[in-house]
């Protein structure tokens, strides 16, 4: 097989013209060989590179291969570390709901790296959204629930993904659901704030999908910005619209921090009322207000798709302030602190109650299986009687028999006239 050459390229005059002419030509050609895999055709290009359907030469399967153009190797070194972080941080997130990351190398030949993962061949969100409009509700949280599983996984490795979004979102034939792009993913786990400071790595991710704290510092997060660009994700698939839209950047981020949370059955009146507030929390304008981590966010949308309605909490006030949000979730954490230290009150009386009745019957049993009962002893010694033991009152006609002292004789047994 030929090996074909990237498509020839000027060097670029200007910023603008170089961004231009980035638009209009892929970097490779079809039939260019990488590696073990012939090009097939380009699929799309983003901020990390450009992506393109090959075929690997022994295996004779698809792969979607991923590369970092040679200007962009040149200019920036951080930029090709950022890119081959993304293969390490990938191929160790083993998880169906994953894009597999299968190889990762750099050509110099041709003056690139590539990163090789899985063919995922049925289309992403933003395709379905496109090909039918907004999704029914079922099949939209279907596709949640399968990304908050993918981000169980990462929350366990304390990874941000930093974007999701309709695009990152893809669905193969089949039906799996893979959570794709980990190009600006970032660990969170074990780096120093001086560290923190040389990486900053400015405003990253999609404006209309990021969260506040993101919008503000992208290098100080947790999971839980990953649940806001979920929820308008969800807001975007259930109506077809955007929660916010801004001819520019700072026109979104500005609707972001000060707009309130729109509830997405203003523009689809048919939605539940579970899953309308179920997007609304997610949307919060304060990390607090959202699920805690991944395994709630899970169950959260288990309960929508259960129809388990009374079990979503309502969060977010319509206001959309943080300060609204804030303290309707602390009421709403403490009434569910008293409604649990009230359960568990009551399970307290009950158990003491039966405990204190069990006592009184295993004395009394314990008292009517013995040799010489108490309460018969208090009531026979009341009375002026002897109490005589069963053995005792066996052994009675043996004492007139001979076969042992009567009481008295030789003082051996003491007489009683009455009981001591």
């Amino acid at each position: 097989m030929n090996q074909a050459t990237p498509i020839a390229q000027e060097p670029p005059h200007t910023e603008i013209s170089a961004r231009v002419r980035h638009k209009k030509k892929y970097t490779l050609a079809p039939g260019t060989v990488l590696g073990k895999h012939t090009i097939i055709k380009p699929l799309g290009r983003g901020g990390m590179g450009e992506v393109y359907l090959a075929l690997h030469d022994t295996l004779q399967v698809q792969r979607a291969i991923k590369i970092l153009p040679n200007q962009e190797v040149t200019v920036s070194a951080r930029a090709r570390e950022r890119f081959m972080r993304e293969a390490r941080l990938a191929i160790q997130l083993d998880h169906p709901n994953i894009v597999q990351v299968v190889d990762a190398d750099v050509e110099t030949e041709l003056g690139l790296c590539y990163i090789v993962m899985e063919y995922v061949d049925g289309g992403t969100a933003r395709s379905m959204l496109k090909a039918t409009g907004p999704l029914p509700e079922k099949r939209a949280l279907l596709l949640a629930l399968k990304v908050s599983e993918a981000l169980l996984a990462a929350e366990k490795m304390h990874l941000v993904h930093r974007d999701i979004k309709p695009d990152n979102i893809m669905q193969s034939r089949n039906g799996v659901v893979k959570l794709a792009d980990l190009g600006i993913a970032k660990c969170f786990w074990g780096t120093l704030p001086e560290e923190r400071k040389r990486e900053r790595s400015g405003m990253t991710g999609t404006p209309a999908y990021i969260s506040p704290e993101q919008a503000m510092d992208p290098d100080n997060l947790d999971i839980r910005s990953d649940f806001y660009s979920l929820g308008v994700t969800l807001y975007e698939l259930l109506t077809g619209i955007k929660p916010y839209k801004g001819a520019k950047t700072v026109d979104i981020i500005k609707q972001t921090f000060h707009q309130p949370v729109p509830d997405p059955r203003e523009i689809a009146p048919k939605l539940s009322k579970a899953c309308a507030l179920l997007v609304m929390r997610l949307m919060a304008k304060d990390a607090a207000d959202r699920p805690a981590d991944a395994a709630a966010l899970r169950a959260e949308i288990l309960d929508v798709l259960n129809g388990r309605e009374e079990e979503t909490p309502e969060l977010v006030h319509r206001s959309g302030s943080r300060r609204g949000n804030a303290q309707t979730a602390r009421e709403t954490a403490v009434a569910g602190h008293l409604r649990d230290r009230n359960d568990w009150l009551r399970i307290g009386i009950v158990a003491g109650l039966t405990l204190f009745v069990c006592q009184i019957i295993l004395l009394l049993l314990f008292d009517y299986l013995a040799e010489e009962p108490r309460f018969f002893r208090r009531r026979q010694h009341q009375e002026g009687v002897m109490p005589q033991s069963a053995a005792a009152q066996d052994a009675y006609p043996d004492w007139q028999e001979g076969l042992y002292p009567a009481p008295g004789d030789n003082d051996e047994f003491p007489v009683y006239d009455t009981a001591p």
